[in-house]
């Protein structure tokens, strides 16, 4: 025997469809038998007899033509939806056709017709059918194996809260859809180095990055004043680009930031080329302003930029 399952039908009768003759309601019925290999094979009882399949039942719009056509009635393991528009009349022949996947729900069914005499007009449908096929539910939480997210694992609700297909009763990282991109252990919404191997999770400074991913491993603010050096090795923290200095013009031999690119600007001798080269990385991150305040330097640096003498200086300080 094949297995049945509850079908709930909510049909919206009208005082008009109540008040409608026999004739205008042809097709009478509608039943269906879910099969062993999932498929649903669907039977539209109707007056009249035709001796070859025609017409369409129709699912959401989808019309799925009738292969088969019989006089009597379809065999006994079925299920009917109640007889719409309150008619008395009895089928007395049926067309069938089998629909291999109809997915839980609700759907509305019809038929569709080419004449009277071939299916039977459509009569009251197409009727709202809440629908419960036969299906493989391993994990007997009521979703097919086919459309469940946890296929092994009951989840009535299917709760996906990152979006990636498994639903979190089954997911390793719920809460990364990349589900551990590195591999490394620490699913996506907890690890420092999300896209980096780093399963140690090492995070010196204990800033939001780890250290293999950090681009200041060793200060938690990460360069807060972005000037190229981290927080645990500039000297003068705070530097702001392009500086102050020169207050008048950049004078020759002399150096200053003079825009935002952390390369000292210079003006050379006349045709020659600049006797040096300095950039905020190679002072610990001061610029000529800053070494002229830590040095205690005349007023002079401040009109034309610093000299080479001041920066040699600076860098016998900074450098070990």
């Amino acid at each position: 025997m094949k297995s049945l399952h509850t079908v709930v039908l909510r049909i919206a009768v009208t005082s008009s469809l109540l008040t409608a003759s026999v004739a205008s309601a042809h097709t009478v019925r509608i039943c269906w038998r879910a099969e062993a290999n999932g498929s649903t094979t669907f039977y539209a009882r109707n007056f009249h007899g035709p001796q070859q399949p025609a017409g369409a039942l129709v699912i959401d719009g989808v019309s799925y033509p009738f292969t088969a056509a019989a006089l009597g009635r379809p065999p006994t393991d079925v299920v009917c939806q109640p007889v719409p528009c309150d008619t008395l009349a009895i089928p007395n022949a049926y067309l069938s056709v089998n629909v291999p996947r109809v997915s839980a729900g609700s759907h509305s069914i019809g038929v569709v017709c080419a004449n009277d005499i071939s299916c039977g007009w459509p009569g009251c449908y197409p009727t709202p059918v809440a629908f419960s096929p036969n299906c493989v539910d391993d994990d007997g939480d009521l979703v097919c194996d086919d459309e469940d997210n946890c296929p092994g694992v009951f989840n009535d609700v299917q709760a996906d809260s990152d979006g990636d297909s498994f639903g979190d009763a089954c997911d390793v990282c719920p809460l990364d859809p990349l589900n551990d991109e590195d591999a490394d252990g620490a699913c996506g919404d907890e690890d420092n180095c999300p896209g980096i191997f780093n399963d140690d999770q090492v995070n010196a400074d204990e800033d939001s990055f780890g250290d293999v991913c950090d681009v200041c491993p060793l200060d938690p603010l990460d360069d807060e004043d972005a000037d190229g050096v981290c927080g645990d090795v500039d000297a003068c923290p705070g530097t702001t680009l392009p500086e102050s200095v020169p207050t008048e013009r950049l004078g020759v031999n002399r150096f200053a930031n003079t825009d935002a690119d952390g390369v000292f600007d210079t003006t050379a001798p006349a045709k020659k080329t600049a006797r040096r080269g300095y950039t905020v990385v190679k002072t610990a991150g001061c610029s000529c302003e800053q070494i002229v305040d830590e040095l205690s330097l005349g007023n002079g640096l401040r009109k034309f930029g610093c000299t080479i003498e001041a920066m040699e200086l600076w860098l016998d300080i900074v450098i070990p």
